[in-house]
């Protein structure tokens, strides 16, 4: 992925030239909104959490749980809302059998923002789950930049300029554009997948005698 640095280099004099402050503000929304525009590869991370009295207590650096695995089966993630939506089920009981985590919002513990998420199976003692990055601020060259994608970052940046100069069409145009070239790289990856994943599973394996073994 690309560094702070290095799209500062490249970006700041058609982005905020001589303005290192303004540079980073723009990068942070930029890298922030494309994290938040799709389900891209680079969005999200597996992680095996321990359930602590019920709750999953999902790390500030992550935003929320795009799916999980309670023990070895693939279980749902449930909105906070179904427990008071008029005719639902009320609040979810913990109990034996399968399970699923039921987010519950985020809280501030211990100063930090995190989100819990309750776990209806009663004897899981952790579970796995797929995370979706939480946005960090980028103050200086050495953050964190989620974004794999250069030119991605680069018609984000240029959308939130237009966007903050009330021009909305170009500010579309240019998150569209980013959007696209975030779509075309993981087409790509799949696309790779797809092969290598073909050509292993269909090829022959050549006969190996005593003369033509590696």
């Amino acid at each position: 992925m690309p560094t702070a640095s290095s799209i500062r280099t490249k970006l700041q004099s058609i982005i905020a030239p001589d303005n290192n402050p303004l540079f980073f503000r723009v990068l942070s929304e930029a890298d922030d909104r494309l994290l938040s525009s799709g389900h891209w590869a680079w969005t999200r991370v597996p992680l095996d959490l321990p359930v602590v009295d019920g709750v999953v207590t999902l790390p500030t650096a992550y935003r929320s749980i795009a799916g999980c695995r309670v023990g070895s089966m693939a279980a749902g993630v449930l909105w906070q809302d179904i427990e008071y939506l008029e005719g639902g089920p009320g609040e979810v009981p913990v109990q034996d059998g399968s399970g699923q985590l039921l987010d519950q919002g985020e809280v501030i513990v211990s100063g930090s923002l995190v989100r819990h998420y309750k776990c209806t199976q009663k004897d899981a003692t952790d579970v796995v789950v797929l995370a979706r990055h939480r946005a960090a601020e980028i103050t200086n060259d050495s953050s964190v930049v989620l974004c794999p994608s250069f030119s991605a970052v680069k018609y984000a940046m240029l959308a939130t300029l237009y966007s903050e100069a009330g021009d909305i069409n170009r500010a579309t145009g240019y998150l569209q554009m980013a959007k696209q070239a975030l779509d075309e790289d993981e087409d790509a990856y799949r696309s790779a997948a797809k092969k290598i994943f073909s050509s292993s599973q269909y090829t022959p394996v050549r006969r190996r005698t005593r003369t033509n073994f590696p």
